[in-house]
């Protein structure tokens, strides 16, 4: 049966894809501003979707405490979030985690969801309980 929404009817029941950090290492190594997690979709229709990403960095290894977490839908920005990762005598801390969220709409077609990181070398990550990337597409007639 389908499902009203304020632009159309739903096409198909929601799909959740996650995409686990399969790096190796704890943290692994990557330059600054390395992809960290990508997903491609493809989509028969227009869709709404939310996407959730999250992974923790080891602030101690870069020697400050400043790091920005990125999401790019199609190559474009569409969340940032950053983080100090100070202890309260302004030590840089060890792990922090840092998440994004965004929700918007895509066109039929092919899409690439990414993670980055930013503002250090070799601190992302630890594997695959420590960063994925979540997304809930509901496709529309």
């Amino acid at each position: 049966m389908p499902i009203n929404y304020t632009n159309g009817i739903l096409y198909s029941a929601p799909r959740v894809i996650e995409t686990k950090d399969t790096r190796f290492g704890c943290p692994p190594t990557a330059v600054d501003g390395a992809l960290l997690i990508s997903q491609t979709i493809t989509v028969d229709n227009p869709c709404i979707y939310f996407t959730h990403g999250r992974i923790i960095f080891n602030a101690s290894s870069r020697g400050y405490g400043r790091a920005d977490f990125n999401l790019r839908v199609n190559g474009s920005v569409v969340k940032s979030t950053l983080d100090t990762a100070l202890n309260s005598n302004n030590t840089p801390a060890s792990w922090e985690e840092l998440d994004a969220t965004h929700s918007g709409t895509l066109s039929a077609g092919t899409h690439t969801i990414e993670m980055y990181g930013s503002n250090g070398s070799n601190c992302w990550g630890c594997g695959s309980d420590w960063g994925q990337l979540t997304t809930i597409i509901w496709e529309c007639a």
